[in-house]
């Protein structure tokens, strides 16, 4: 159920409608609805919906280049070393 978040996705649709690479972080309180925000917004979209699993930067990487050669059909992909190589890649695709 989504219930009360409509100003916030409306945000994210105008940020969505406007030209170039976008790149959303969302923070706020634990059980806040940040997940189902994004989820919601993410239907039908070309979008990576990435949450880091641990406060290790490096598995971090690891785990979001993952989902992005998951998402992108890239099984010859070594994962990157460095976020700004991920994020250009994202930019790319």
């Amino acid at each position: 159920m989504f219930i009360g978040r409509e100003e916030e996705l409306l945000k994210l649709e105008r940020l969505y409608a406007g030209k170039g690479f976008k790149f959303i972080v969302l923070r706020g309180a634990r059980g806040s609805g940040k997940s189902t925000l994004i989820e919601k917004f993410c239907e039908g979209k070309n979008a990576v919906h990435f949450i880091p699993a641990s406060s290790n930067n490096r598995a971090n990487l690891y785990q979001f280049s993952q989902l992005l050669f998951e998402n992108y059909v890239d099984g010859n992909a070594q994962p990157f070393q460095f976020w700004d190589t991920a994020l250009s890649y994202v930019a790319e695709k």
